[in-house]
């Protein structure tokens, strides 16, 4: 059997010259955190559900997009929720973001992806430093 990848995210299998097309499933790549303010337009929308409805809904909407909804916890103080996801990139997180935003439910939703801190140290170890204008 011989494998080949086309564009990415389909595989073409070769068997007894049977070819048989099979996309792949979406391979989550990073961690975004999703720390929010509602509006008063939120808050007044939560009175009328709940922590299971509100996980529901939200699931399924960053499904659509192909991402996965972790963990949702409710905070006090100047935010009220914070979730993360699995996503694909951060043009994908950006897009749920954006959408979010647009409902009107929220004052305030600062997207956080996670990062790799040693990759970032070590690129910032490699470079040793900023040459400041006027010193090159």
């Amino acid at each position: 059997m011989t494998t080949s990848k086309l564009k990415l995210d389909i595989i073409i299998v070769l068997q007894d010259a049977t070819v048989t097309l099979s996309k792949q499933p979406k391979e989550m790549t990073m961690k975004v955190f999703f720390l929010g303010a509602y509006s008063d337009k939120g808050r007044e929308g939560m009175m009328s559900s709940s922590y299971d409805a509100r996980v529901k809904a939200v699931s399924a909407m960053v499904e659509k997009a192909g991402a996965k909804l972790g963990s949702v916890d409710y905070l006090q103080g100047p935010f009220d929720v914070i979730a993360d996801a699995e996503v694909d990139s951060y043009e994908t997180a950006s897009g749920l973001q954006a959408i979010m935003m647009a409902s009107g439910g929220w004052d305030e939703l600062l997207l956080l992806p996670t990062m790799d801190i040693d990759k970032a140290l070590n690129v910032a170890r490699t470079v040793g430093g900023y040459p400041m204008p006027g010193n090159e």
